[in-house]
């Protein structure tokens, strides 16, 4: 969960929640409509302000007798689960909209865990469902509840406490009080007083002070379980480092895509962006490695089948492989001559290279954006709903460079994410 969420100020002192002056996003306001109709509790944790264009995550807390349904109803809303293991109960969503280019990626939690390996853990979570507020639209934790959650999220969820990050604590100091739920549950794990001594921290506005209070209180938190909440970090962190985040029913592979087209058309822009925001790790591969070297003689003196080009080929197919098994966007730049191979591929048993087990079909799932320039783009061509023309062989794809750039990065970036959540058997052989 970000930052970037957080309630305003004015002149330093904290304020409460303002109503939203702009309705909520369309895809945004479907995904709340939808939990609303399951008549089980929920509520925004943080960003009620921003939810008209969302820079970050939405926050959301369900209900645990929620989450065995929530794939479905997001399904239903256009949202797809990104499985990202080590991090708790945390849910992430993802979403793009062409019209408005924009990324929509959703937090959802089934209880209140803290520490950036959620190896803090908590009872909080029925008792904010139940104090919710009822009479507001999304539906929110009670204003001191609120308050101390995110002040909890600043302090504990990052190993280090930046200046802005005190700011925003220090604005939430007045809405949390010393008393209620939440201030006895920090009470039970770190004593008397502690909250109390929170607030003072956090108002005081020194890092050293708020350090101290904060080391405190994660020394606190880990008494309370010490085998559990090292296991917990060490788990979540290694889960994180060993299993790649990839789209839920992906068979956890990548995708690969190219973009092709006439000169000075933007395709190596078009490319670039499409990893911008993208909800999985996105690798550059070159593939322009298929030129005649210098020592090819001296390689075909040894066998006429080896060159240092046919071995640049392969070793760069390898990099793809991997990327493509660890669940990656590879953009693959430079891939002229490659194309040629969409139509004909020749190839020999007896190829030591061609021969190996490593040439495999992962190689072969991609997609290949053609650009068409002014001249090549076809009267009457006809376009899907978001404005690309599918072509005879799976997986590739003409758009219309004569769109505005950002139409057409918006266009291209909803095919390629379309693509990768569908996981579907395209013919493109790179």
């Amino acid at each position: 969960m970000r930052d970037s969420n957080h309630m305003p100020t004015r002149g330093g002192a904290a304020e409460a929640a303002p109503p939203i002056s702009s309705p909520p996003h369309p895809r945004i306001t479907e995904v709340f409509d939808v939990l609303d109709r399951s008549a089980v509790p929920w509520v925004l944790l943080r960003g009620q302000d921003e939810l008209a264009r969302p820079s970050g995550d939405v926050d959301i807390l369900v209900s645990p007798q929620l989450v065995p349904r929530l794939d479905g109803m997001l399904a239903s809303v256009g949202f797809s689960r990104m499985l990202s293991p080590g991090r708790g109960t945390h849910r992430f969503y993802f979403s793009y909209d062409v019209d408005t280019a924009l990324w929509l990626k959703l937090d959802i939690v089934s209880d209140l865990a803290f520490g950036p390996y959620q190896q803090w853990r908590s009872s909080l979570a029925v008792g904010c469902l139940q104090r919710r507020s009822r009479n507001e639209a999304p539906p929110r934790p009670a204003a001191p509840d609120q308050a101390w959650l995110h002040l909890l999220h600043l302090l504990l969820d990052r190993g280090n406490i930046t200046g802005r990050r005190l700011s925003l604590a220090r604005s939430l100091v007045d809405e949390a009080s010393p008393h209620g739920a939440i201030a006895s549950f920090l009470e039970q794990v770190a004593g008397a007083g502690a909250a109390r001594r929170i607030l003072a921290a956090a108002h005081s506005g020194q890092i050293k002070e708020v350090h101290k209070v904060v080391a405190g209180l994660r020394a606190a938190w880990t008494r309370t379980a010490p085998i559990g909440t090292r296991c917990r970090r060490v788990a979540n962190r290694a889960r994180r480092v060993v299993h790649p985040p990839t789209v839920q029913g992906s068979a956890h592979t990548g995708l690969s895509v190219a973009v092709m087209g006439p000169e000075r058309v933007g395709a190596t822009s078009l490319l670039q962006g499409l990893s911008e925001g993208f909800p999985v790790p996105s690798k550059r591969v070159s593939m322009n490695g298929w030129v005649v070297g210098r020592h090819d003689p001296v390689l075909r003196t040894v066998s006429s089948r080896w060159s240092l080009a046919r071995l640049s080929g392969f070793l760069r197919r390898r990099v793809v492989s991997y990327h493509l098994a660890r669940g990656r966007l590879v953009l693959l730049h430079q891939v002229a001559y490659e194309a040629g191979m969409l139509t004909s591929r020749s190839s020999s048993i007896a190829d030591p290279l061609s021969s190996l087990p490593a040439r495999r079909s992962d190689l072969r799932t991609g997609v290949l954006i053609a650009l068409e320039g002014p001249d090549q783009v076809r009267p009457g061509a006809g376009e899907d709903r978001d404005g690309w023309t599918p072509t005879d062989a799976d997986g590739v794809f003409l758009l219309d460079a004569t769109l505005p750039p950002a139409e057409l990065q918006s266009r291209a970036t909803r095919l390629v994410w379309d693509r990768f959540v569908a996981q579907a058997e395209p013919q493109v052989r790179w």
